[in-house]
């Protein structure tokens, strides 16, 4: 069974969304003096591939300790809009790819071609984000709403505009109960359809958001 690991390894000084603080590594004990290795791990709840739970932005919404663990695998599908110019919207069509099948996916995860340009400035810079109609599309095939989807995974950064004041595309698939996991490594080696996603998060309590292993297998 192939496995691709999505996740961006967390290191000191990695790509940090602006404003948020800096991720480091501070020894605490060493081989030499302590007889073993152990560091210190100061970083954001939203520190590279990460969840964003309805709780962080709606008040008195679910944070993500409060989703059971079998809620973070399911059956997925991959959406490539790698052919998008910078700063497009991914419009309801672009969803059309998979017809029926969409309604059968837990995750759908969407390949921007962002990944490329983790580590550079541009990687925070105009990036594709859906169109506010393909995400009520969306929204409308959330559990709350009866359907399937438990959540949408991304290669970029947000499923806002990057320093935007308003997050329309958070509320929306938030106030679904959808969460959002943002800054997924490459996805090129993943398969269009038929394959499962996991994305464990880190076991935080009241978490608005925590780093993920996110992987893919078929």
């Amino acid at each position: 069974m192939p496995f691709v690991d999505l996740s961006h390894p967390i290191r000191p000084g990695m790509p940090a969304y602006p404003g948020d603080g800096p991720t480091t590594f501070t020894p605490v004990a060493d081989y030499a003096n302590d007889g073993y290795r152990e560091r210190t791990v100061t970083m954001p709840s939203h520190t590279g591939t990460h969840i964003d739970p309805p709780g962080h932005m709606i008040p008195g919404r679910r944070m993500l300790d409060e989703f059971p663990i079998e809620h973070f695998i399911g059956r997925a599908g991959r959406l490539d809009v790698t052919d998008l110019s910078p700063g497009s919207e991914i419009e309801a069509e672009r969803l059309t790819h998979f017809g029926e099948t969409l309604s059968h996916l837990d995750y759908l995860l969407v390949e921007t071609g962002w990944a490329a340009r983790w580590g550079e400035p541009t990687y925070f810079e105009n990036i594709p984000v859906f169109s506010p109609a393909a995400a009520q599309r969306l929204a409308e095939l959330s559990e709350a709403n009866g359907g399937r989807l438990r959540g949408v995974g991304l290669d970029v950064s947000s499923v806002d505009p990057v320093g935007a004041e308003d997050f329309p595309i958070h509320e929306i698939f938030l106030g679904a109960g959808l969460l959002i996991v943002e800054n997924v490594a490459d996805l090129s080696a993943v398969p269009d359809s038929d394959f499962t996603f996991s994305c464990p998060p880190l076991p935080l309590a009241d978490a608005d958001g925590a780093p993920c292993r996110a992987w893919a297998s078929w």
